[in-house]
């Protein structure tokens, strides 16, 4: 699926995605969203971004030094499931190693920049920047959308 947007929305949806991506201090009450986890809307997007993985694996066969492209991988905590952004990626056919593109929020074992390996099966959503457009984002989208709830 590719979506079309204004150049003002690309800015915005950039924001968005650096707001979760960039490093930041948690403790300072930068924003999390949390879902349930049978949440009906996030579990469609995931099967979504999986679905349409293959548009994903093809860009950064293409483009494997992009910048841009990133996978969502979800790191079971234990006691919950906490997702975060991969990037740095490399795809040897079955899985994905890269390193953790944000600081992640209830992991004290992990870090920003440290380096993960995700199996294809495993990946909750994945994107990209071509130009003006977001290519995939599938998680994005729906977060955006309880944040201006």
């Amino acid at each position: 699926m590719v979506v079309f947007l204004p150049q003002h929305t690309v800015h915005h949806l950039a924001c968005l995605i650096c707001l979760f991506l960039l490093s930041c201090d948690q403790q300072q009450g930068d924003p999390v969203v949390q879902f349930e986890e049978d949440n009906p809307e996030m579990s469609a997007a995931i099967e979504e971004a999986r679905q349409s993985l293959a548009t994903f694996i093809s860009h950064l066969e293409e483009d494997p030094t992009d910048e841009t492209a990133l996978i969502k991988a979800p790191i079971d905590t234990g006691s919950q499931v906490e997702h975060i952004w991969v990037g740095n990626l490399q795809f040897d056919g079955q899985q994905f190693t890269g390193q953790f593109a944000n600081e992640p929020f209830d992991l004290s074992r992990y870090k920003q920049g440290d380096t993960v390996s995700v199996p294809q099966a495993d990946i909750s959503d994945w994107a990209f920047i071509d130009g003006n457009e977001m290519i995939g984002g599938y998680t994005i989208k729906v977060m955006e959308k309880r944040m201006t709830e």
